[in-house]
């Protein structure tokens, strides 16, 4: 699905709930696979504007633009992946500017700018076997940063940029690795160097703020905003600007 405005519906845009796959390599039963959505705009959702719960495996989301909800791109849950989300532009997000809950695996997110009213990066549920590079990820709120984590060794974050609002200086990045944010197994960091030697992810990765962009500024609670007046390519001479990985997909 592509080139489609979508707007004031619950999800703006979903795929169908077929459940978990069943049936062996043989005789598998119905599920989600092979599906793309790219260039849409998604505007004004009630919960979930791009929706890919339930999706099994080669689902691409690409250079999508989605503002004004509480949930940017929730996938909850994945069975196995691979799942792509890359160049997508996320505006002006309640809760969750990415909604990776009931662990899913297999998520491949590249190139991708959120602007969130609240963290950058919460999902209290955790995920799994993902690769995290190239994307800028600003919150308004006061909170943490990242308030996540994974147990997958697979799991790989690296050459984001991050913002940083709180004015606690341990309320940076809060990352667990027992299965849950209300257990005992979590660590606050201070900083991307204290992260990056806690947990080693974010080595290369960036602190960022609204100023990069040609004219963005973190969204107010009350307001919805329209796209063309929000303009999130970066200016000339940002921080973010050639501060990627090249090769963002590598053998393990």
């Amino acid at each position: 699905m592509e080139y489609n405005r979508i707007s004031r519906f619950w999800d703006a845009l979903t795929v169908a709930d077929f459940g978990r796959p069943s049936g062996g390599v043989e005789g598998i039963d119905r599920h989600c696979v092979a599906v793309d959505f790219n260039n849409n705009g998604l505007f004004n959702a009630r919960d979930d504007l791009l929706e890919v719960d339930f999706s099994s495996h080669n689902v691409r989301v690409w250079d999508n633009r989605l503002f004004n909800s509480h949930t940017g791109i929730s996938a909850q849950p994945l069975y196995g992946g691979p799942v792509y989300f890359v160049g997508n532009a996320i505006y002006s997000i309640n809760g969750n500017t990415y909604k990776f809950h009931n662990w899913p695996a297999g998520i491949y997110a590249f190139h991708n700018t959120s602007v969130g009213r609240a963290s950058a990066f919460s999902s209290a549920q955790l995920w799994q076997n993902a690769t995290l590079l190239n994307n800028l990820f600003l919150g308004a709120g006061d909170g943490y940063a990242m308030e996540s984590g994974s147990l997958d060794p697979r799991t790989h974050l690296d050459y984001n940029g991050w913002s940083c609002n709180s004015e606690d200086p341990q309320r940076f990045i809060k990352f667990t690795n027992d299965g849950t944010l209300s257990g005992a197994a979590h660590f606050r960091f201070a900083s991307l160097q204290d992260y990056y030697r806690g947990t080693g992810n974010d080595e290369h990765s960036l602190i960022v703020d609204p100023a990069i962009f040609a004219g963005a500024a973190y969204p107010e609670l009350g307001i919805d905003y329209r796209g063309d007046l929000v303009d999130l390519r970066l200016q000339p001479r940002a921080v973010a600007i050639d501060a990627g990985v090249c090769r963002i997909l590598r053998a393990r």
